[in-house]
Formats: C-alpha cells, structure tokens, sequence
C-alpha cells in the first residue's frame, strides 16, 4: 500500500471531488469508519468526550458524534473555537448534529476548559478531532491545553486520521501531541503515520476506504510503500503437500569467529523457522563443535581459519565455493569478524558468485573502502545495514543518514546497484530502480544484540524458499517485525531478546497466513 504525505492527500482528496464526489459524502464517510471501529472494537457507549477543531478534521468528529447521539451513546461534544468559526462540509456536519438535540460546547478560553476538565480527565475514550493532516508547525494556547489535558487522563483516545500534533508529511511531532491509543486514517497511510516519533504517537492505526479514487491515487508516485498483512500472505511461500527438504530451500550461512558464535546460531535456525528445509553453517573449523552443539536442526561445514585467530582464512575460499554451487541461498556476515584475511575471502567470493546472497554485518563492514567492488558483484544481492555500517560503506556520517534515512538508502541502492534495507525506526527497503519501502512492524524493544542475525536468516529462508528477492527482503523486515510485537507483549519492552523474536516467527506466519 502507498504512503503519502499531507500535500498528496489534499490532492486526491480535492480531486475525487472535483471529479463528482461530494466533500461531504466524503466527510460523512470519514466518520461513519471512527464509529465503527469504536462500536466493533472498543464497546464503549458512555463517558465520551468528543474534541472537534473548527476544520474539516472537526467535521469528522461531529460527524461520529451524530452517528453516537442517534444510538443513544452518552457523549460530550466540545468545540475548540466557535461554531461561527466552522465552515463548510463541517458546519453541515456540525448541524446534522445539533439535530438530533446534541448539544455542542464551545471552549473558546481556558476558563471553559477548566470547567470541563472532570469529563475530559474521567472519560472513559477520547475522540481527537482537533487537527487534521493539514497542521503545520506548533500547537500551541488553548489547544495545547486541551491536548495536555487528554494526555494526563486514563482515556482511551481515538485519534481521526492521524493525532494532533503530528506532522503528516514528516512524522514530527508538536511539543504538545495527542497520544492515541487507535488512529482511523482515511484512503492512504501518511509518512507521519510510520516515522518516529509520529508513528508511537498513533497506537494502532487502521486505514479505511472512504470514497477516494483508485484511480487518482494509484496515479501518484508515493514518498514510499508499506505491506499490509493481507499483502504479506500473498507473498509467503506455500509449501506444496510433496514437498520434501530438499524442495524448501537450501542455505548456507558463512559466518562465525570466536566470541560471536550466536549470531551464526540465530541466522540459522531464524532461517529455518520460516521453513528453508536445510541449512548448513560454513565456519572456522576450531569453533564447529560448539556450532554442531548450539545448532542441532542445522548442518555445519568446518572451514580453514587463520591461526590463534579463529576466524575464518582465504585458505576456505575454494570450499565456499563449492559448496554454494549446491544452494539457493548464502547468508555473508553473522558473527564473521574483521579481520583482514576474513574481509578478503568475502569481496572475492562476492566478486564471483552469480546467486543470491544476503549480506549483513562484518559481511558489509568487508566493503569498507572498497565499495565498487560490492557495485561490480554478479550475484543478487540484499545488503542488511544499520546507520554504523551504512555510514562506514557510504563514508556518510550517521548523524546524515538519522536526517533523511530514506535518501540515504535509496542512494546507496543506485550507487551499488544493490538492494538496501537499512535497519532502524522504521525499517526502509530501496531497490535500485528507486522505488522503496517502509516498514510498519517492530518496536524499540528490538533495539538489541542478535535481532539484525535473526532479520538475516528470515530474509535468507524467504528467499531460499523461491521469493523474489526484494520480496523477501520486504517480507522478512515484516515478519520480523511482528514477531518482535508480539515478543514486546510477551515479554515486555525492556526483558525480550532476539530469542524470543525468533521463537516467535512461526506465531507471525500463522497470523499472516490467517489475514488472507
């Protein structure tokens, strides 16, 4: 699905009216979505507090709170501003409520928040229809006020279309910010809805069919794309009644060097609980009984190490060789080590092979300095960085790339000629072609040894299973993502760790193949 900014929207949106649609029938739409969610979900049918600015996003808003009057919901609806401010679509909205003997109060200063302060601060849900996609700088004097006060109660908060505060187009938000615990959005997901820190501020967000064009909107280039679940299924491979081990997808994983044997072990077995049938373990040959013993579903391929390094030597590079001709896969980098006979075995071994490989890690930081190398390799090639590996590569500083993460890895796909997917908050896929992705699962509890080991293997058993390559590289970032959510509620933020996510992964398939 397409991720838009602010200004994209407000055009699909003027457009699919210019083209016949009534704004209001838009409008009435938008609304009629908010109130479903909350009477499908949340079954909460008194204590509401509806919060309307004087827009079209209060329009919304009055809009689900005639939808609520009419079913006898017990509610109070509040305007920030004066119903001489609200126009258009919105006032029509706002007197369609006022039909049905609602009554509407007006905050216009903060004495009139002050007495309303018990039912905003007691509420059992909050409905935040004060901004919309339009806002643009700070929030600041009474709404500020409002928004601060929503914030200090136990509410549920429902946001429309995206929460206050937040910037649509950038996903920064205002000092004073709605925290929803859901967002309905409307047509498209907005940047603001999956960059931090607009994206936490969102909670859950649904997307929702109001009446837009699919034409207009399949007609505009996007900031970006994000899978949504129902898309993920489509793409998981589907293992055919015969199938047999040799049929799900061979891998090998070179890897491994003394101190960092997990970070094989993780590859490997995150690479087979997404169902790649064999997957052998190419690493120095001191360290393949702990391998053999931490890895049991796996096989393991002792390889020439370089002495008192224990870390792997050129001297392996023709069994490398020959060993990969047998698979579909070869994962370069988990655990792998720095060292400078190391880093040469893994430019030329990439410098010849013509399948698919994805590269992480020590893999990458091989390429330091030498990155035409990586550009005139032949194989299909994923390349896994975070900000400290891709600024090594680029010879960007982080701080550069934390400034516009989705430039800097849809440079660096071009210039290499590779697949990015540059790990962070969120996720982001480039494809030299200049299309990208971006991805909407995972949380900060991930930020933790091992999970880049576990995304590798995922990715790597994907593809290994027949995946097109960018295809498994977005899925991969998806899967793992959900399985560190559901980690996340298991665990807690601060306890998980990448074992968790990858004993998780086969609960995400389950869930994905279940959306279809």
């Amino acid at each position: 699905m397409k991720i838009l900014t602010a200004q994209q929207m407000a055009y699909i949106d003027k457009t699919t009216i210019e083209g016949g649609t009534p704004g209001i029938e838009l409008m009435r739409n938008a609304g009629m979505e908010v109130y479903k969610l909350i009477d499908d979900t949340l079954n909460i049918r008194s204590g509401i507090v509806v919060l309307a600015g004087k827009g079209n996003n209060g329009g919304d808003g009055f809009r689900v709170a005639e939808l609520m009057a009419n079913q006898g919901y017990d509610i109070t609806v509040c305007l920030v501003g004066e119903k001489t401010m609200v126009q258009g679509d919105a006032a029509t909205c706002m007197h369609d409520l006022e039909k049905t003997g609602q009554k509407i109060i007006e905050i216009n200063g903060h004495d009139k928040l002050e007495a309303l302060s018990k039912e905003i601060t007691s509420a059992n849900l909050i409905i935040d229809a004060l901004f919309g996609t339009g806002l643009k700088g700070e929030i600041t004097g009474l709404p500020a006020s409002v928004i601060d006060k929503v914030n200090s109660s136990k509410s549920t908060v429902v946001a429309v279309d995206i929460p206050s505060g937040v910037n649509a187009s950038t996903g920064e938000v205002s000092n004073s910010t709605i925290q929803a615990d859901y967002t309905v959005t409307f047509g498209c997901l907005k940047v603001g809805h999956v960059f931090m820190p607009g994206r936490k501020k969102c909670g859950i967000t649904n997307i929702t069919d109001i009446g837009f064009s699919d034409e207009i909107i399949n007609s505009i280039e996007p900031f970006g794309h994000s899978l949504a679940s129902t898309e993920a299924a489509v793409l998981l491979p589907k293992r055919p009644y015969n199938a047999h081990k040799g049929s799900t997808g061979k891998v090998f994983v070179l890897s491994g060097s003394v101190g960092m044997t997990g970070a094989a072990t993780l590859a490997s077995k995150a690479a087979m609980r997404v169902g790649a049938g064999v997957v052998t373990i190419g690493c120095p040959v001191s360290l393949n009984d702990i391998l053999e013993a931490k890895c049991t579903e796996a096989m393991t391929l002792p390889l020439p190490e370089v002495r008192k390094k224990r870390c792997l030597s050129l001297r392996a590079l023709g069994m490398v060789r020959d060993v990969t001709q047998l698979v579909d896969v070869v994962a370069v980098g988990p655990g792998l080590g720095i060292y400078c006979e190391t880093k040469e075995l893994v430019r030329r071994f990439i410098s010849q092979y013509k399948g698919k490989i994805v590269l992480d890690a020590d893999g990458i930081n091989s390429f330091k300095g030498n990155i035409d190398e990586l550009k005139n390799a032949p194989g299909e090639i994923i390349v896994t960085p975070h900000y400290g590996e891709l600024s090594k590569l680029m010879g960007l500083t982080v701080k550069e790339i934390a400034g516009d993460p989705i430039k800097a890895s849809g440079e660096a796909a071009k210039l290499t000629g590779k697949i990015i997917l540059l790990k962070g908050t969120p996720t982001i896929i480039s494809s030299p072609q200049g299309i990208s992705w971006i991805n909407g699962t995972g949380n900060q509890g991930m930020a933790t040894a091992g999970m880049g080991d576990v995304l590798t293997g995922v990715i790597t058993g994907f593809a290994a299973q027949g995946v097109d390559i960018f295809d498994a590289a977005v899925l991969g970032a998806y899967v793992h993502g959900l399985a560190g959510d559901f980690a996340a509620e298991e665990q807690g933020i601060p306890g998980m760790v990448s074992g968790d996510v990858l004993e998780l992964l086969p609960q995400a398939l389950i869930t994905i193949s279940e959306s279809s």
